[in-house]
Formats: structure tokens, sequence, C-alpha cells
């Protein structure tokens, strides 16, 4: 449709709120299927489909940039859209695997959770009932729309400190090839020892607030750069593993309502900073006040979110020691 569009306003709709929505229902549908699929693999699968994204931010403005200079943007959105019609028979082959994988045996190479079968409500609810993932929420949302902001505002944040156009664009390209293998590693890390990925989530979320704060206090470009490989390692797992944490919590069975609710609370949140943040850019004349301001607050509810699991874990600890007494 955007090929045809003659008004800024009619391409507003037609990608930033149609392919928006399409883009978000695929996006969620592929961490669904995949954690719920893989069951308790689901940690390896998940970090490899987290490297999605950063790997199109590297190869498609590259791409978009030959087929603008050759065909111009009509051209190039015709072609794109022919790249995106591809998810079309991609899922229709997961729909086939999932399928096929709910009759199959029990012993197949693929082991499905017991509990399968989806929530029948649209909107589960009872998922709050969860005071972990409750306050996950917070957490993770406030950290989300905090990396989003920084990488919407890191190339004219650059070319604030005298960087120019292609030297902003190769330190957000940097920092967008930097943060693939830690995903992958994190991944496979968690799958060969078992451990909650919640407790990396914390300490990797507060370590990306801290380097924004000394990010600030740098205007060398050799010292950028190497500030911006240090967020790339340090951004790509609170960003693209997050869906492991909402299926520690809530498990299988709830995860599809949890994973919605969860993509929906980032967007507001995004939202909400990025407006907040654009007011207090114009207000203050730079970014130092939005980044520091929204790093504190990422601090905090990460810090919340620590406490919490420190309680829970004092009070299993507590009931574990109870019954040992009454034995």
């Amino acid at each position: 449709m955007s090929v045809f569009g003659n008004h800024a306003m009619f391409l507003l709709f037609s990608i930033g709120v149609l392919l928006g929505m399409s883009t978000c229902f695929v996006s969620v549908t592929n961490s669904v299927f995949v954690g719920i699929y893989f069951g308790n693999r689901a940690s390896v699968f998940l970090s490899i489909l987290s490297t999605a994204g950063p790997t199109g931010a590297v190869i498609f403005p590259f791409l978009i940039n030959i087929c603008i200079e050759q065909y111009g943007w009509r051209g190039c959105l015709l072609i794109f859209s022919g790249v995106y019609f591809n998810i079309i028979p991609c899922g229709m082959y997961l729909w086939f695997c999932q399928k096929k994988a709910q009759n199959t045996a029990t012993n197949n190479a693929v082991q499905l959770p017991e509990n399968i079968n989806t929530p029948k409500r649209l909107f589960d609810t009872s998922v709050f009932r969860n005071l972990l993932f409750t306050v996950f929420l917070f957490a993770m949302s406030s950290i989300t729309g905090y990396i989003n902001l920084i990488m919407a505002s890191l190339p004219m944040y650059l070319v604030f400190n005298g960087f120019n156009l292609s030297m902003s664009a190769l330190g957000y390209s940097i920092m967008s090839i930097v943060s693939i293998p830690p995903r992958i590693i994190m991944g496979i890390i968690l799958r060969l020892t078992g451990w909650p990925f919640v407790y990396f989530y914390i300490v990797l979320s507060i370590s990306v607030a801290l380097m924004i704060f000394i990010m600030m206090g740098i205007t060398g470009f050799t010292s950028l750069i190497f500030c911006c490989v240090m967020l790339g390692l340090l951004y790509g797992c609170p960003i693209g593993l997050y869906s492991l944490v909402v299926l520690e919590f809530i498990g299988s069975q709830k995860y599809s309502s949890a994973m919605g609710i969860s993509e929906t609370t980032n967007g507001i949140m995004i939202i909400c900073q990025g407006l907040i943040s654009g007011v207090l850019v114009n207000l203050s004349g730079s970014y130092q006040l939005s980044f520091y301001s929204f790093g504190a607050i990422s601090i905090c509810t990460n810090l919340v979110m620590a406490a919490s699991l420190a309680r829970e874990y004092i009070k299993r600890k507590q009931f574990d020691f109870r019954l040992f007494s009454k034995k």
C-alpha cells in the first residue's frame, strides 16, 4: 500500500500503524511459539531467535540504501513488501509444525510440555496474581523503554558530541553487531546450568543504566566507540531474552497471555518515555537529563525486583525449615 502513497500521513498510517501492528503480531507469535514448542530447551532457541533484531538492524539499512539508489523509494518499498510476504509461508510452516508436534508420541525428537494447551480466554488476567511477574513488568518495561530510547537517540547524541553522520551510524552498527554473541552465549549457559535467567537480567539491566551514566561524561571518539561496544554487550540479553523470565514465572500454559501483556506494557512505556524525553531535551537543550532520569528509574525498578526475589527466597526457606522442624 505504501508504494502508492503520496502524502506523509498516508505513510504514517500504512507503515506506522499497519506495519507496526503486523510486526508486533509476528514478533509475539514467534516468541510464544518457540517458548511452548521447545519446552525446557527454549532458552537456547529463544536466544537464537533474539539475534534476528540486531542482525536486521545491521543488514536492512544497507540493503535499503542500495534499493533506494537503484529503484527509488517506491521501488524499495515494493521490493521489501515482497520480502515481508515470506511471513505467510513461514507462518503456514509453523502452524504445520505445531499440529504435527501435538499429534506425535511423547518420544518424538521434539518434546512438548504436558500443559501445552493455551488458555481459552483471550486475555487471561490471572497472570497478575503472580506477584513476581507483576513486579517484573515494571522492571522490564522501564529498562526496555530506556534501551529503546537510547538506541533511538544514540545517533543524534553522537552528532551532538561532534560525530558526523557516518561515524554515528558506525557507532550504532557496532552496538548492534556486538549485541548478537552474548544472546547466544547466555542461552547456552542457561541450558547447561539450569540457572534462572532473572538474576542475570537484573544485573545486566542495572549495568546498562550505569554504562549510560559513564557514557554521558565521555566526549572522545575512541572512548565513545568503546562505550558503544560495552553497551552492545550488555543490552542484548535484557531486551532480547526477557521472554525467558516470563516463561520462568508463568509457565507454558499462560505464556501467550503473559507475553501479550508484556509487549503491551513495553509499548506503553516506550511511548511515554519517548514523549517525556522529547520534552526534557527541548527544555534542557541536552540529552543528559533525560538519560539520567530514566536510567535512575530503571535501576530503582530492578532493585525492587531483586528485593522481591529475595523476599520470596526467604519465605521459601522459612517454609522448608518449618517442614523440617515438624519431621
